[in-house]
């Protein structure tokens, strides 16, 4: 297996290679030589849009009520990104995002706190624009699902579901594309965690659409893990999309906890998702968006009793505690004559402990860049239940974001 997997990453590395030999001194003259081609004004102006400078600053403030306490937190995030696209289709990517905490849980001013991270560092490059290479920290994701993606191996960490976008960091790995007719085959090694070549994991996805749909197989095997085959479907149905994804492995790659201590679950793992989504037209540039989906997470825990364990190893992954999750969602996208305004409704259940989370959020275009989105969520149920752990009752929050 060593071999299998030292020769999967030399292959990659070889494909790599230029398949071409071709000298660029040429056509460089013919472009850019001081009696052919473009003037040194000219020349100037084009090595400038090579380069696009852009990024996001947001201010978030979080008021969450527990109890007889609300907890206030304010959070303000600059996120930067630089893009070159190079001749030959080259590109180099980088985005870095920096968080400074100015208020306290307390309401007071506090010295603030600062993180810093790596988004995404990215070499994009392909050969004879046959096979393309994306090298570096850089977000992926696998599977149908709109909101969980139990075939997502890739990543280490689920998405958050709150939010719309994706707040993860990126995985260092070397994705290969090859495109094959209609259908799309990927091949990606991931270097998180290897600290020598037989350490690199593997994983291969396979998309080929079928008509109106589209029909996808995965394989992964990564370090000090059992390895994941899945298979994730969407076509349309009528008014309606419709999907599916399943994750299968011989043995959970998944730690849980109870009264004796840490445990790997024996036999088996199956995790899978169905849902569906439709879009209601109700004038004629309007529409409401429906969606509903159910989470069959096969290590969750069952029982309220055992959460204790999980929280307290620090093990806790919102919305991936339980065995059974539903989620149903609208979205009304500029409504009526609001047409720098989009509303979003989003009910999340935990179907074991009868728990659930409600938010509903705005998001208003104020002006041309800036944009305001408040939110508020209730936490409704049993009270001992994931969704209403330290009996929560409501957040709110509201962000001011300008993006340049």
């Amino acid at each position: 297996m060593r071999k299998f997997d030292n020769f999967a990453l030399v292959f990659s590395l070889f494909m790599a290679l230029p398949l071409y030999a071709q000298d660029s001194s040429d056509e460089f003259e013919k472009g850019f030589g001081a009696e052919q081609g473009i003037s040194a004004e000219e020349k100037s102006g084009a090595d400038e849009d090579r380069l696009k400078l852009g990024g996001t600053l947001a201010v978030d403030f979080y008021d969450s009520v527990v109890g007889a306490r609300d907890y206030l937190r304010n959070l303000n995030t600059l996120s930067v990104y630089l893009d070159a696209r190079l001749r030959n289709d080259i590109r180099a990517y980088a985005k870095f995002r920096g968080v400074v905490e100015g208020v306290s849980d307390a309401g007071q001013l506090a010295v603030p706190a600062s993180t810093s991270d790596v988004e995404e560092l990215k070499l994009f490059f392909n050969a004879s624009k046959d096979v393309f290479f994306t090298l570096g920290k850089q977000k992926i994701k696998w599977g149908s699902g709109k909101f969980w993606n139990p075939t997502d191996v890739v990543n280490a960490a689920p998405r958050d579901l709150l939010y719309s976008d994706d707040r993860r960091s990126g995985v260092s790995i070397l994705k290969t594309h090859v495109p094959l007719g209609s259908a799309n085959l990927y091949y990606v090694n991931s270097f998180e965690g290897a600290d020598r070549l037989s350490e690199v994991g593997n994983s291969l996805r396979l998309e080929i659409p079928v008509s109106s749909a589209e029909f996808a197989v995965t394989a992964s095997k990564l370090q000090g893990q059992k390895a994941v085959f899945g298979m994730d479907l969407s076509a349309a149905l009528g008014d309606f999309d419709v999907y599916s994804e399943l994750a299968y492995s011989s043995r959970s790659n998944s730690t849980l906890f109870g009264q004796t201590g840490a445990y790997v679950p024996e036999g088996a793992n199956f995790d899978w998702v169905a849902g569906a989504s439709y879009e209601l037209p109700y004038a004629d540039n309007d529409s409401l968006s429906f969606a509903v989906e159910y989470f069959r997470n096969d290590d969750g825990y069952q029982a309220k009793s055992d959460y204790v364990w999980a929280l307290a190893a620090g093990a806790y992954t919102p919305y991936q505690l339980a065995r059974d999750y539903a989620l149903f969602s609208i979205f009304a996208p500029t409504p009526g004559s609001w047409n720098h305004t989009t509303i979003s409704l989003l009910n999340l259940v935990n179907l074991n402990d009868s728990s659930g989370l409600s938010k509903l959020g705005v998001a208003f275009e104020l002006m041309q860049d800036l944009q305001f989105e408040p939110s508020v969520s209730w936490h409704f149920g049993d009270l001992d239940g994931e969704l209403r752990l330290g009996d929560q009752e409501y957040d709110v929050a509201a962000r001011l974001s300008v993006q340049f």
